[in-house]
């Protein structure tokens, strides 16, 4: 190990196990972040591949580097408790060993952190498949909310969606490392899904957070290896962590302020612990055996109502799970059962004048439900060649650059494209055109003008 009497400006922890493809692009990229004054404390959770040997290297010219290597295999919530408390730093990035980093990360968050005293700075990420090696762009803060959190913000300030939007994992935000020490909780020790609790507990505890709209981190998925893995054939794992949650949040006094958030991100983590690959049959009747049996109970998401949840969406994906015992479409309904007329009423209270965007399968619907309820599209804007030119209903279909009708705004059923819909309306020169998202509108509960962006 590389002893240090200095106090960095941060301290990078980086737990490793058998990345050696990766493990270089990881460690170049931070030793060549243009904030220098860094620690980077390693610990080898007693890799076999040679990982091991690809650190050493790596640390024979630079002094900054911290080497821990594990007698046997402990797992990642320990190696990140054990950085955390090995760190010198006055911040933390906790970072995954098969990523890799913007290179100027660490020096943007944390000159924001030191300006604006935050105790948390979350960023975007780039998602990057290693199968296929596709790149997306997964933007958290979703456009209503950017006036919240263009600033120092608190969860309290968007506590019915908090874990919607502030990721759990532990590489997408800086920590002041004061702030997390003194938060008195660690990552849990499963098998999977071991940052759930510690990720989203430490937003709740924080006096000032900040959200940057940059892409820092290039997050490798569908990786041979990776924890989440074995997520499907463990799926008691993820219960444990929305538990650990559940009673922490309780002790705390915070359940009641942050319940909508809760029982939004219980049912999104059960299903997706139950969707993972891995997931047979048998493991998931025993899962919903125990749900039923008490697992429900205990997590206060048994004998609700509608009025209950923060949107209807929310409790007709509880119900048919909860009550029904029906697992054959655990996903729920997409937001297109919303499609009904109190939201055409909203949007004609509006009084704009509208295009759909996208006439893919939300499209369509959307499109069915409109002349349904006798809602006016002054057209449909989608960049498929093969749809350029066509017609539907009388409402045509043409490419942006084609479009020939006046329209005020926009409508957007997938929240997911909001920045790439924005870019290409400024691009054509529709600056000063609106853009209404109906899932966040259908999804939060929030009133439609607060979805006009």
């Amino acid at each position: 190990m590389y002893q240090k009497t200095y106090h960095p400006q941060i301290s990078v922890i980086l737990p490793v196990y058998n990345v050696k493809p990766y493990l270089s692009d990881c460690i170049l990229s931070i030793q060549n972040q243009t904030l220098t004054d860094i620690e980077i404390v390693c610990i080898d959770d007693n890799s076999n591949d040679g990982s091991i040997e690809i650190l050493k290297e790596l640390a024979k010219d630079d002094n900054r580097m911290v080497l821990v290597q594990n007698t046997k295999n402990m797992g990642a919530a320990y190696c990140r408790n054990l950085g955390i408390k090995m760190s010198k730093g006055e911040y933390l990035a906790i970072l995954d060993s098969d990523d890799y980093f913007a290179e100027d990360m660490l020096e943007t968050a944390y000159s924001i952190g030191k300006k604006t005293d935050a105790d948390l700075i979350y960023w975007e990420y780039v998602s990057t498949d290693v199968k296929t090696g596709s790149f997306a762009h997964v933007r958290r803060k979703l456009a209503p909310f950017n006036r919240v959190m263009s600033d120092v913000f608190k969860a309290r300030d968007i506590a019915d969606y908090v874990f919607s939007l502030l990721k759990e994992a532990p590489w997408t935000k800086l920590y002041k490392r004061e702030f997390v020490l003194n938060a008195n909780i660690c990552f849990q020790n499963l098998a999977n899904s071991n940052d759930v609790f510690f990720g989203r507990m430490i937003p709740l505890l924080a006096d000032k957070i900040i959200f940057l709209d940059n892409y820092f981190v290039y997050h490798r998925i569908n990786r041979v290896g990776q924890i989440s893995d074995n997520r499907g054939n463990k799926p008691l794992c993820a219960y444990q962590a929305m538990y650990a949650l559940f009673e922490e949040m309780h002790k705390r006094g915070l359940y009641s302020t942050y319940k909508n958030a809760f029982r939004s991100s219980f049912l999104g983590t059960v299903v997706h612990a139950l969707s993972a690959s891995g997931c047979n049959s048998e493991t998931r009747n025993e899962f919903s055996q125990f749900l039923n049996e008490e697992g429900w109970k205990k997590c206060d998401m048994y004998d609700l109502q509608k009025e209950d949840f923060l949107s209807p969406i929310e409790y007709f994906k509880w119900k048919p799970l909860a009550v029904d015992n029906n697992w054959s479409d655990m996903f729920g309904p997409d937001i297109d059962i919303m499609f009904d007329e109190q939201l055409f009423l909203h949007l004609t209270e509006l009084n704009y004048q509208v295009c759909l965007w996208g006439y893919g399968k939300r499209g369509r619907k959307f499109v069915d439900a409109a002349i349904q309820y006798g809602f006016k599209l002054n057209g449909i804007i989608d960049n498929d060649d093969k749809l350029d030119g066509c017609c539907v209903n009388n409402v045509d279909i043409h490419k942006l650059c084609n479009q020939k009708n006046d329209f005020d705004a926009v409508i957007l059923t997938n929240s997911t494209f909001y920045t790439d819909v924005r870019e290409e309306l400024n691009r054509y020169g529709y600056i000063s055109k609106k853009i209404i998202d109906i899932e966040c509108f259908i999804k939060f509960g929030l009133t439609i003008q607060e979805c006009v962006v």
